[in-house]
């Protein structure tokens, strides 16, 4: 008889599947801040500041004390706050299997539990526990902190930010609405294209042989807990088709989730086979059953020696590298409007680290075309402007010199 028994604890496979990745997490962890993303989360949870969608409020509150760890600069304090993470995430996983705490497998292995009150009374306990981290959000917005992203620039170069005082403006950051045009952002045609590329990253990150036990462990699992397996159906197959459809450069990572499942699909996969060749060569401590084995344990450090130059990142400064080279090649108090690449570690440096606060940096992602357009227009002529790609529509109205690793924008007559 199926139960909503109370967990277990931890195995000493639990404890490995926390410690390995933790270890191989913090060998390969990158230095100090890393691009993209990663430097924007950064600097907003060191400053307390706020981000783009999805506002991701407790990742904020909690990097806003794991900042102040004394070990390393910010930015790799921020990666270890990842790395962890990351092997608590595995190490939930075998938690998972054991109690999934998920409404939907939870009502399926026992319906009974909408007749209890004490269950109900928990569930909404749970529910508004779960919520508490979204105070962050207006209590930030209440201080105006320096680093926002919550927002957008004006033609005067002014920043507006979303009230999140309100429900509405919660509700706005929280549902990616400032990413609407990136979703469901292919035609039909190109997005089947994107699901067959999904399946290519999938086997490409499970070397090939992957695929094969995980189709078998996700059969395995429908027959012998069906609730179970439609649970990770589910997870994975909405996280693989929203973000399939989703028209990002770095959509790759996205789809990490996919991966843990199909993960979990390959262990059920590995061990139904060791128990189906246990079971034709009587016993699974047989010459077989020690070659699968074998041949299983081979293809994780296969696998582990493969991926290895492409998972290390213990020597990569480059971000920071970009950044202080942005910084030093600016001249006084001059505008700086550049992408993802460029203007979150630029401002990692500036507010984290106290460098060149002289220079005003802003993400084109956060000002319109055409208010970018005018803003440059009028800015040219009063200060030095640097930019990573000029827009169309200045190109016959500037002078554009190279300022590696940046262009710098000047008036015709030259005179800035």
């Amino acid at each position: 008889m199926t139960s909503l028994r109370r967990p277990s604890w931890p195995s000493p496979q639990g404890a490995v599947a926390l410690l390995l990745p933790l270890a191989l997490y913090v060998r390969t962890l990158a230095p100090t801040v890393y691009n993209l993303d990663s430097a924007e989360l950064t600097t907003a949870a060191a400053t307390g500041g706020i981000v783009r969608a999805t506002g991701y409020p407790l990742y904020l509150a909690l990097g806003w004390v794991w900042s102040s760890l004394p070990i390393g600069d910010v930015g790799y304090r921020m990666n270890l706050l990842s790395a962890v993470a990351g092997a608590m995430t595995i190490f939930l996983a075998d938690r998972i299997l054991r109690r999934p705490g998920v409404a939907a497998f939870a009502l399926l292995v026992m319906p009974s539990a909408l007749r209890r009150p004490r269950l109900i009374a928990a569930a909404v306990l749970g529910l508004a526990i779960g919520l508490l981290p979204v105070l962050y959000l207006p209590l930030r917005h209440a201080a105006a902190p320096e680093f926002n992203y919550a927002g957008a620039y004006d033609a005067a170069g002014d920043f507006h930010p979303v009230d999140l005082q309100h429900a509405g403006g919660i509700l706005w950051l929280m549902s990616g609405r400032s990413f609407s045009a990136q979703m469901l952002g292919y035609s039909a045609s190109d997005f089947v294209l994107e699901l067959w590329r999904q399946i290519i990253v999938l086997n490409r990150a499970f070397l090939g042989i992957g695929l094969g036990p995980g189709l078998i462990g996700m059969i395995v699992l429908f027959r012998r807990r069906h609730p179970l397996a439609l649970m990770l159906a589910l997870f994975a197959g909405c996280n693989a088709l929203f973000f399939a459809g989703y028209r990002v450069v770095d959509k790759e990572t996205m789809y990490l989730p996919v991966f843990l499942v199909w993960a979990l699909w390959v262990a059920v996969g590995y061990r139904w086979l060791l128990e189906w060749v246990g079971e034709r060569r009587e016993g699974a401590h047989t010459a077989w059953g020690r070659a699968l084995s074998l041949a299983m344990a081979a293809a994780v450090l296969v696998g582990a020696a493969l991926t290895w130059p492409l998972a290390d990142r213990s020597d990569d400064d480059s971000a920071r590298q970009r950044g202080e080279q942005v910084l030093d090649a600016v001249a006084p108090n001059a505008l700086v409007i550049g992408w993802w690449d460029t203007i979150p570690v630029v401002e990692y440096l500036q507010l984290v680290e106290g460098e060149r606060p002289d220079v005003t940096a802003i993400n084109r992602f956060l000002i319109p075309g055409d208010a970018l357009t005018a803003l440059l227009r009028r800015e040219v002529a009063r200060r030095p402007v640097y930019v990573d790609s000029v827009p169309e529509a200045l190109m016959d109205e500037v002078h554009v010199i190279d300022a590696e690793p940046l262009l710098r924008l000047m008036p015709l007559d030259g005179a800035p």
